[in-house]
């Protein structure tokens, strides 16, 4: 059973965020069941369309329950994009496609925009040998992450890259 430990709101405005309290069937406290959760994402959607609801376990037990936060969030607003040092995003990488195609040696660095997916949205060359600008960009652009959460929520991320060139 999951019991739900603090029901937050992200992107809302503070009076919205009151009436759509009050008209919640869920608090703080209470034990959340499916059936629970899903009047709870139709009285969200009846208030506002574009609002969605998350469910993250916390690191802890409620009254012997697994402790949860309901997250309330309009995706389309708010924060949008975060920056992370280059050592803890390459923590969350998944794929990582090298260039072959290079004659150059040295190290080229690139700043790099992560999509909410995972995906590389962006890859610019920042500094290195030339010649191997841009295919250690393109070689980057198809590199994949594990999608960043802040909150429970999917972020982009901007950071910096070094691709290694032996």
């Amino acid at each position: 059973m999951r019991t739900i430990w603090r029901i937050s709101f992200r992107a809302l405005p503070e009076a919205a965020q009151g009436e759509l309290l009050s008209r919640l069937p869920i608090r703080n406290g209470s034990v959340l069941s499916d059936e629970l959760l899903q009047k709870a994402v139709q009285t969200v959607k009846e208030f506002d369309q574009r609002l969605e609801i998350r469910v993250n376990d916390a690191p802890f037990l409620v009254a012997g329950h697994h402790a949860v936060t309901v997250m309330i969030y309009d995706p389309a607003a708010g924060l949008q994009r975060i920056r992370i040092e280059a050592t803890q995003q390459a923590a969350m990488l998944l794929e990582r496609p090298i260039p072959t195609e290079l004659s150059t040696r040295g190290v080229v660095h690139l700043e790099v925009i992560v999509a909410k997916d995972g995906t590389v949205r962006d890859a610019s060359p920042l500094a290195g040998p030339e010649s191997s600008l841009e295919p250690a960009a393109d070689a980057v652009r198809r590199w994949r992450y594990k999608p960043t959460l802040l909150n429970g929520v999917p972020v982009e991320v901007k950071t910096t890259v070094e691709v290694n060139l032996g």
